[in-house]
């Protein structure tokens, strides 16, 4: 279940139960995605972290994956903002897996990136919110297949925005660390915005 915390000591962050389900769900949804998924290669990939699927080479069919993937996880002004680099590239470098905060994933001759889960290790819990728009926290781990321990460990904070009826995502913002506990990444909205090593989903567009 979606947990509720202090967005400050003064003011609790609440929305209704209906809301709070579809944000929990649209979090899970997009955290059971594979890392090719997330990722926008919609492949395994070779030792170089590029697409063994030559599909992928056309975009007619990356366009189908990614509205496939994303047309119900990301917000409107999201979902064509990672168009670009996603379907309108011919490049083909995807974008950023920012859930995992993992900047080894695509460029290790291991290719563990083909054979990572992330695991949501803690209630999603609202941090703050308003009629149109919550930031939750997520705690994740990020597991290899055959491991019996977390890769990384970390902390995502999801941004969602009403869209109609839907909750959906609009940013990311994420910090991954090698092992410890999830208190050791409480801290504030701010504090966590500027630690070092946070990636952001959107880089910096606004």
């Amino acid at each position: 279940m979606l947990a509720w915390c202090a967005a400050s000591e003064a003011q609790a962050a609440r929305v209704a139960a209906a809301d709070a389900a579809q944000i929990e769900a649209t979090v899970k949804q997009y955290y059971s995605l594979s890392h090719a998924d997330a990722s926008c290669r919609f492949s395994r990939t070779d030792d170089n972290g590029m697409p063994l699927d030559p599909r992928v080479h056309h975009r007619a069919y990356r366009d189908a994956q990614y509205t496939r993937t994303f047309k119900t996880v990301f917000s409107h002004a999201l979902f064509a903002l990672m168009k670009r680099t996603c379907v309108d590239s011919d490049k083909v470098t995807g974008m950023l897996d920012v859930r995992l905060s993992d900047s080894e994933i695509d460029s290790d001759p291991s290719n563990y990136g083909n054979d990572v889960r992330m695991k949501v290790t803690r209630p999603v819990r609202i941090l703050a919110a308003d009629p149109l728009r919550v930031r939750v926290r997520v705690d994740w781990s990020e597991m290899v297949k055959g491991a019996r321990k977390p890769y990384s460990v970390g902390r995502s904070d999801v941004i969602l925005v009403k869209e109609g009826d839907a909750w959906l995502i609009d940013d990311v913002y994420s910090l991954g660390v090698a092992d410890g506990p999830p208190s050791q990444l409480d801290m504030s909205i701010q504090d966590f915005e500027q630690s070092p090593g946070v990636v952001r989903l959107r880089g910096n567009a606004p």
